[in-house]
């Protein structure tokens, strides 16, 4: 019967799967086609949007391409979403729209490769390509979703029909079960349930009227339920023999009743366990409430203590001797780790005892726990006050606090009968709380007298207040001066940079020290003489001195700027090839702090072509007026005379006019030089935005991130860096010295490093990094022996282990903002060495900080300096970071995307009208 009905139920679960299984795979179908038609609508919207941004539409058409691919094929093969899944074949209604629909996409694919092609590029022809490209795939991809449409009806009807034909295959199926059920219930109660429901009633009544007589009486049958009957009676005797030894266990009683069908049976032995287990059981019970009682009667004595050492100690001991059936104890205070403040009568002299000798109190403190030792020998007498006596027992308590580690003082107890393992732990247990205990009254004391010195130290503290106070204001008073003053030195700064840029441009510039010798030259100087800087630091300026300048100028010169004075004056100079060229000078004494002239400066301008032009025309002046005085003597000379003077126009002219070209082709040649240095630039941009990593490859590892990245100049000193490598995240943001075509330089320098040490030397910890970055960079600047280049850069590294739940970071120069788990901002300094430099990194690694791996949503962000240092708001000062972490408080809890949008914007407004100060990036991301 049973197995019948196994089969019975087993078919219908068989049907009822296949059933299903046949919806589903329609179901799976339609949801598969739903998911198509999905991607190639966003590759509609993708080719519709594709003028607001290029590569990140491309990219996303790339994404998409791949999935309708996938899903086509799948189509193909009958539809389903997981490879391992069986499917039916596809319908043949079904197959024809999906192979033109597949014709059709094989089309877009060669499209969409044009697009990715001709997307990447700059170049005019590769532009127009890309937009004949972009309108051809818009008309196509609308084609395909026409066709699409009429395969979605299809699949709607196929999937609509199913559903109809399941659902009336399960009311069918419903039906057919229930009246199956109705029949196989009547067979069961006649054949099982009412013989049952006899023996039940014996049962019944024997649980409610537990007797020895309460068998089922009469003959049974050889069936399952004769056998259960027969069970039953013999289940009824071993009962009724394990109620009667229960109550015996109960009396206490050593003996259980047994027959010989009991005597097999396992529950004897269970029960004769039990009764061992129930003895044990009491005296357990019955050495627990000693334990407890006794704790708690010794929190009483130790809650009363009254402050008083001495009093404490006789109580304590009192009470432990009188409760543990001592004949007598003896208390010791240990007032500091070397000394005891009495010793014991067991082999140690009578004033002090000495923790490092050998003994039982020192195992106690070394095991710290109680010791005992048992079986003295008759000749050890100890003194009670009023007889002697050998011990049995002693026992040996160490009293330590705060968890085993400081030993307060020492417990030794005498017995004259052998000491039970309860008494003993007993002892261990209360030893902490008796520990404690001194300590409080320890700490009591020194309290007191703690508290009479705070109360001297705040009336000292009292009268100091007001002149503190007065010095307060006093300070506010001058920091807000010298605020004021170093805003009006800021402008003044800047001023003169911009005026300095101007000299050095247009005149020759040079220093010189005390004693004449040349300290400092600008570019105008060597440019014009021919010198290297090399050959004219160090020299004294007669190096540039023409022979033909007489002495005397220059004995002029020394004593007006020595008196403190400014020298003017024209003077004819000499270049390294020793043509002459002539200057107008200006030399002035340079002062120091205490009015004494701590060095001279010079600014010259070039005169030589108006001083050769003069020299021409008064030569030909002085011919003139030569020929004149001839005309009156002699008149034939005059033509000749009037010749020479109209060739020496012509002359003149043909000068002029050279010039002018001269001075035209030198404009053209800047103008050019100009256009070739910002072609550079531009290709520099292009160089370095190329070896930045892209947004998507960031955010396709830390998928709620932003990069705010904004250059000052064309080419930027700031410059963001990411890998992925060994399982392990690396994202960086650092600030090079400078900005513009230097600083880009520099940048380009710091990702090509970086990448080489992760890559290719795989240094994976994050200071290791910073370490490794310092000496490349100091070694590739700093390769010629006889120059130190300062230049360096700040940078902030982050390590990310995912897998093993680890975040490290190290900086140079720059810090870590993060928020924890409580929603506090924390903020991580970098060192304050930085990369690069003329300096050394020995033994001053970068520190490494190790950040606990968040169970919530936490955000982190790395910054330059940029963001912090711009200047602007209504009292034009720098942003600061005090701003920024109130700005992050406000906004960190929302979309990374709009994190960014909200720091892009308050910069805009805090900048206002001002000039961006220097590059400005920062990288946020939240984990996990």
């Amino acid at each position: 019967m049973f197995v019948l009905a196994a089969i019975w139920v087993t078919a219908n679960i068989g049907v009822i799967f296949l059933g299903i299984y046949t919806f589903t795979d329609t179901e799976n179908r339609l949801w598969l086609v739903r998911k198509l038609h999905t991607n190639l609508y966003h590759i509609e919207l993708h080719l519709q949007n594709m003028d607001a941004d290029k590569q990140k539409h491309l990219s996303a058409i790339r994404q998409l391409s791949d999935e309708v691919q996938k899903s086509i094929k799948i189509l193909k093969l009958g539809g389903y979403y997981q490879e391992q899944q069986k499917v039916l074949p596809c319908p043949k209604e079904l197959l024809h729209y999906v192979i033109e629909i597949d014709a059709d996409l094989e089309k877009q694919y060669s499209l969409w490769e044009k697009m990715m092609q001709y997307g990447f590029t700059s170049d005019t022809t590769a532009a127009s390509k890309f937009v004949e490209s972009v309108s051809l795939a818009k008309t196509k991809i609308d084609n395909t979703l026409q066709t699409f449409d009429l395969l979605t009806e299809v699949v709607e009807k196929d999937y609509q029909k199913r559903r109809y034909q399941h659902d009336q295959f399960i009311v069918i199926l419903l039906i057919i079960n229930l009246v199956s059920i109705l029949i196989a219930g009547i067979v069961f109660y006649q054949n099982i349930i009412r013989p049952l429901r006899k023996v039940a009633y014996r049962v019944a009544s024997y649980v409610e009227y537990p007797t020895q007589e309460r068998f089922i009486e009469g003959q049974v049958s050889d069936d399952e339920i004769g056998q259960l009957a027969k069970a039953f009676n013999t289940l009824t005797e071993w009962l009724w023999l394990s109620i009667q030894n229960l109550e015996k266990i109960r009396q206490g009683s050593g003996e259980l009743l047994s027959n010989e069908s009991f005597a097999k049976h396992p529950l004897e032995a269970r029960l004769k366990e039990t009764l061992v287990a129930f003895s044990s059981l009491r005296q357990s019970e019955f050495e627990h409430n000693w334990q407890m009682e006794g704790t708690t009667s010794l929190t009483d004595v130790l809650d009363n203590h009254g402050g008083n050492l001495s009093e404490f100690c006789r109580a304590v001991l009192q009470f432990l001797v009188k409760y543990t059936s001592a004949t007598c104890g003896v208390f010791f205070i240990l007032e500091n780790v070397e000394k005891v403040e009495h010793a014991t009568f067991l082999g140690v002299d009578s004033d002090s005892y000495n923790l490092t000798e050998k003994g039982i109190i020192l195992r106690a403190i070394q095991e710290k726990k109680p010791i005992v030792v048992n079986g003295y020998e008759n000749n050890l007498k100890i003194s009670t006050g009023t007889s002697l006596f050998t011990p049995i027992s002693l026992v040996v308590v160490p009293l330590f606090s705060a968890s085993h580690t400081t030993l307060q003082g020492i417990l030794e107890i005498a017995y004259d009968a052998p000491l039970p393992p309860y008494k003993v732990q007993f002892f261990a247990n209360v030893s902490d709380n008796i520990a404690s205990s001194i300590a409080e009254v320890k700490y009591t004391r020194k309290m007191g007298e703690m508290l009479q010195q705070t109360q001297d130290l705040m009336h000292d503290l009292q009268m100091s207040e007001e002149e503190l106070r007065q010095n307060m204001e006093e300070l506010l008073a001058s920091q807000e001066e010298i605020r004021r003053q170093m805003q009006r030195a800021e402008t003044l700064k800047n001023e003169l940079a911009a005026r300095i840029s101007v000299l050095d441009e247009t005149a020759i510039m040079s220093e010189s020290d005390l004693y004449g010798n040349i300290t400092y030259v600008n570019k105008k100087l060597l440019e014009i003489t021919g010198y290297t800087e090399e050959e004219v630091l160090g020299k004294p300026h007669k190096i540039l001195r023409h022979p033909d300048t007489p002495s005397e100028v220059f004995r002029e010169m020394w004593a007006t700027i020595k008196s403190g004075k400014l020298f003017r004056a024209i003077i004819k100079n000499r270049k390294k090839d020793g043509s002459p060229y002539w200057v107008n000078a200006v030399v002035t004494p340079i002062f120091d702090a205490d009015g004494k002239i701590a060095k001279y400066i010079s600014i010259r301008f070039d005169i030589t072509e108006q001083i050769q032009q003069n020299e021409k025309i008064q030569a030909l002046l002085n011919e003139t007026s030569y020929q004149n005085k001839l005309l009156l003597q002699k008149e034939e000379e005059l033509t000749k005379s009037y010749a020479e003077l109209k060739r020496s126009k012509e002359l003149l002219d043909e000068y002029n006019a050279s010039l002018e070209r001269k001075v035209q082709e030198r404009t053209a040649e800047v103008i050019a030089q100009k256009e070739s240095i910002e072609s550079s630039i531009r290709y520099a941009k292009r160089i370095q935005y190329a070896m930045l990593p892209l947004i998507d490859e960031i955010q396709k590892h830390l998928p709620e991130s932003f990069v705010l990245y904004k250059p000052k100049d064309v080419v930027s000193g700031d410059f963001y860096w990411f890998a992925q490598e060994n399982g392990k995240i690396f994202i960086a943001a650092a600030d090079c010295t400078g900005h513009g075509v230097p600083g880009g330089f520099m940048s380009m320098i710091g990702m090509s490093k970086l990448n080489q040490i992760v890559k290719e030397n795989h240094i994976f910890q994050a200071n290791k990094i910073l370490d490794k970055l310092h000496e490349e960079i100091f070694a590739a600047l700093n390769r010629q022996t006889n120059t130190q280049v300062k230049d360096g850069m700040d940078i902030s590294l982050c390590v990310i282990d995912k897998q093993r739940r680890s975040i490290e970071f190290s900086g140079a120069h720059q810090s870590l903002l993060y928020f924890d788990e409580n929603n506090v901002l924390q903020l991580i300094k970098g060192d304050r060495n930085g990369i690069g430099g003329n300096y050394h990194l020995t033994d001053n690694h970068f520190t490494l900080y190790q950040i606990p791996y968040p169970t919530l949503p936490t955000e982190f962000y790395i910054f330059s300096d940029g963001i912090t240092d711009q200047f602007g708001g209504p009292e034009n000062r720098k942003y600061g970071m005090k701003n920024l972490s109130k700005l992050l408080q406000e906004i960190h809890t929302e979309e990374m995307n709009l994190q960014h949008y909200h720091i892009s914007t308050v910069l805009t407004h805090w900048q206002g009208e001002n000039k961006q100060t220097d590059d400005m990036l920062m990288i946020g991301f939240r984990l996990p």
